[in-house]
């Protein structure tokens, strides 16, 4: 199945995309890196992700704004052909 989680990079959202990837779910995961807490605890936690993935089956990606947000969520609904959200 593939899966859209987006806020990938927090702490629900990255251990919701780790678990997907281990189950062998193709996930696509977006974060806005906001500055709610450190920044470079999500960045490492994309990291983590990306190299969970051993390829396309996991891919994390960042987007600021929320208007850019929304539009990303729409489009990669659509591109990716995500059966879930």
């Amino acid at each position: 199945m593939k899966v859209l989680v987006t806020g990938a990079a927090g702490f629900i959202g990255f251990h919701v995309s780790q678990y997907l990837c281990n189950r062998g779910d193709e996930v696509v995961g977006i974060d806005n890196l906001n500055d709610y807490y450190e920044v470079s605890l999500k960045e490492a936690r994309l990291e983590q992700l990306e190299q969970l993935s051993n390829g396309p089956s996991c891919s994390p990606s960042s987007a600021g704004g929320s208007a850019l947000l929304q539009s990303i969520r729409c489009n990669l609904l659509k591109a990716e052909g995500s059966t879930r959200a």
